[in-house]
């Protein structure tokens, strides 16, 4: 147990308000922290882009199910949440997370491809079932 007891909060009350609104500031600046830390690394950088292509940020999130597409919305909404506090509390590590991942984009998984097979086939592939267009 702690030696300060935690009181309700009481919203008619002008010093809960300000209670509030401080610790609300300070939560916001620790997780400022924690995500300039995060981008603080190449590593934490490359994560956190993954996480933005996986919220659809850079694509559009149109599906011909309406379900779908809520759903895609949604978890676009949260990547669009997490670039609006990357440029708050860290903006030049937007760009450089940018140019990172455009220095190896050829190398992650096709987006468009759910299984993440990065494999394509076409008429020169290795496997030789490949077809030909031609009947020569």
């Amino acid at each position: 147990m702690s030696d300060v007891e935690e009181q309700p909060f009481d919203a008619g009350d002008p010093v809960s308000v300000k209670r509030r609104r401080r610790d609300l500031g300070l939560a916001a600046r620790e997780q400022g922290h924690a995500l300039s830390a995060a981008m603080a690394s190449s590593g934490g950088r490359a994560w956190m882009y993954d996480i933005l292509v996986r919220c659809h940020i850079f694509t559009t999130s149109f599906h011909s199910n309406a379900l779908s597409m809520a759903f895609m919305e949604g978890e676009r909404n949260v990547g669009l949440k997490l670039v609006a506090d990357i440029h708050a509390h860290c903006p030049d590590r937007y760009n450089e997370m940018m140019q990172e991942a455009s220095n190896v984009r050829p190398d992650r998984p096709d987006r468009n491809n759910r299984n993440g097979n990065n494999a394509r086939r076409s008429n020169g592939d290795d496997s030789g079932n490949a077809s030909s267009d031609d009947d020569s």
